[in-house]
């Protein structure tokens, strides 16, 4: 097993995790993938959106879509 010499309470955060204030956003599909659901009779679409441009360029948005 690896031995790391890290610890957290070193490092400030660089991120914060706020919500995106509401409005439309720009955004593009950066990652997709089809999952099955818990109870196993059904799929959702698992997608991955990052914003284009505007203030919070860069920032994720995930939404799942059942199938």
């Amino acid at each position: 097993m690896a031995t790391l010499d890290f610890n957290a309470h070193d490092v400030e955060p660089t991120a914060v995790f706020d919500p995106l204030p509401a409005g439309k956003y720009l955004a593009a599909i950066t990652l997709s993938e089809m999952k099955p659901t818990k109870a196993g009779t059904g799929s959702y679409l698992q997608l991955e959106f990052t914003v284009l441009d505007g203030a919070c360029k860069g920032r994720k948005v995930w939404d799942r879509l059942c199938i």
